[in-house]
């Protein structure tokens, strides 16, 4: 969660702290890596691998299971 709470506060300071030159290319990689549904997660992937050893279910996302499905259970 600290990884994407960073990648997300990263995207909105970093062009007020850097150069255009430096910022933009900084934004559009953590754009790409966040939305992007060709590139896997890294991070999701072991946790795929350690989720398959136990015998439990993959997930597909960090956000969309630990973040979205708990509020939509949560939220009417």
């Amino acid at each position: 969660m600290f990884i994407i709470i960073g990648n997300a506060v990263s995207f909105f300071i970093a062009p007020f702290l850097a150069p255009w030159y430096i910022s933009l290319p900084i934004c559009s990689f953590i754009f790409l890596i966040t939305f992007s549904k060709e590139i896997k997660c890294p991070l999701t992937n072991w946790e795929n691998n350690m989720r398959a050893s136990m015998g439990k279910k993959q997930i597909g996302g960090f956000i969309g299971h630990y973040v979205i499905k708990p509020l939509s259970k949560l939220l009417p």
